[in-house]
């Protein structure tokens, strides 16, 4: 099976909570669409073209790099924003609003999934799959999206909460994707070759100088870790609570199931845990919500069982989740729906895959559509779905 094989294999639309005017009012609404691209290299490119600072472009969430994406913003009806249409991106003008679009201002997400190098003797497995998740839905699981911070396992939001403040710098400015710009990768190379005399280093993105001049002003790591711009830092934050309500939930699946009837699929986090066939009875037991963690939650008996031990075998504590406040961000609480169904689920017939078929050896494509909830990920339908 191939996802993403090419970026209109995987088209995400935004099903946005606005309704907007057509009278002038604070801000205008484009539709952004882009490929390619991900969403603050869109806004970078945005507020350059239009001459705005990024924080004035209002976006109700992140979308895929490696998809054909569009999605609500809104600027500044005094800017001078006229619709544009340029190689990976471009604007269209919707109507005007009252208020700048805020993150999560949105119902959910419209999908349209081309999936192709299907075997054929896949092909019934998959229809049992589909019609089960129907039945079931799926996992509500935080996907790769959310862990772009997260490189080879290493979770800054954890080297703070134990303590090594030095060590989450460090991999902040010295760890990268492979997708990531040559000159910063040449950057981060530097600085990690000279980690031991940073005083010497001439370096070019504003981000990783901003976080060094302040080390070697103030000799103090906190201070240096708080020069990362909030929302990165709240990415960073926000990528290891995912990870600790992912584990909370692989627990209740694996207290549940027997390992015979589950299997595994690799993520940028590790592994994620899946059910096939549910017996009926067992499928009630699932809770409808599971909290994120926080040093002020107020659980259930059942939930602090369940966190206490993910808590223990990550070897952290409540008090270190509160003491994390000291970076200028903060764990809160809030309820997530432990299993979600795609709604408006429906496929295309079993096509040949023309693309990945090589002489008598046929491959099948088939196009998947649903919607799913804000916050939920169509990359964990696909998972369920297919196996990886």
């Amino acid at each position: 099976m191939k996802l993403k094989q090419y970026p209109r294999d995987f088209i995400v639309e935004e099903i946005s909570s606005i309704v907007p005017s057509t009278d002038k009012d604070n801000y205008c609404i484009f539709l952004l669409e882009k490929e390619e691209m991900d969403t603050f290299e869109a806004l970078r490119y945005i507020s350059k073209k239009w001459q705005i600072p990024t924080n004035e472009i209002g976006y109700a969430g992140l979308k895929d790099k490696h998809a054909l994406t569009k999605q609500w913003i809104s600027v500044p009806s005094q800017c001078d924003a006229n619709p544009f249409h340029k190689n990976r991106i471009r604007t269209q003008f919707i109507g005007y609003c009252n208020d700048k679009i805020k993150i999560g201002e949105l119902l959910g997400n419209r999908f349209l999934i081309n999936v192709r190098d299907i075997k054929k003797d896949q092909i019934e497995s998959i229809q049992n799959r589909l019609n089960e998740i129907k039945k079931t839905g799926v996992l509500n699981y935080f996907d790769s999206q959310r862990f772009g911070s997260v490189i080879k396992q290493n979770f800054i939001a954890k080297s703070i909460l134990q303590g090594d403040i030095e060590t989450a710098v460090k991999w902040f400015l010295t760890l990268y994707q492979k997708s990531e710009s040559r000159y910063i990768k040449n950057d981060k190379r530097l600085i990690l070759s000279n980690w031991s005399n940073l005083s010497t280093l001439s370096i070019n993105d504003y981000r990783l100088k901003a976080v060094v001049d302040e080390y070697l002003k103030t000799k103090d790591w906190l201070a240096s870790y708080k020069k990362i711009p909030v929302r990165l830092r709240e990415l960073i934050k926000n990528a290891y609570q995912s990870y600790l309500w992912n584990k909370c939930i692989m627990k209740i699946l694996n207290d549940l199931i027997s390992t015979k009837d589950l299997f595994s699929v690799k993520y940028a986090a590790g592994i994620l845990l899946f059910f096939r066939d549910i017996p009926p009875k067992i499928f009630l037991k699932f809770p409808e919500e599971f909290p994120t963690i926080s040093h002020n939650m107020n659980s259930s008996n059942e939930e602090s069982s369940v966190i206490n031990e993910i808590i223990s075998q990550e070897n952290i504590s409540f008090e270190d989740l509160k003491d994390y406040e000291k970076t200028g961000t903060y764990f809160s609480t809030h309820l997530r729906k432990v299993l979600v169904t795609p709604k408006n689920l429906r496929k295309s017939p079993f096509d040949k895959d023309m693309v990945n078929s090589i002489g008598n050896q046929s491959c099948f494509k088939v196009e998947l559509n649903f919607e799913l909830p804000k916050g939920s990920y169509a990359t964990i339908v696909t998972k369920s779905i297919f196996g990886h």
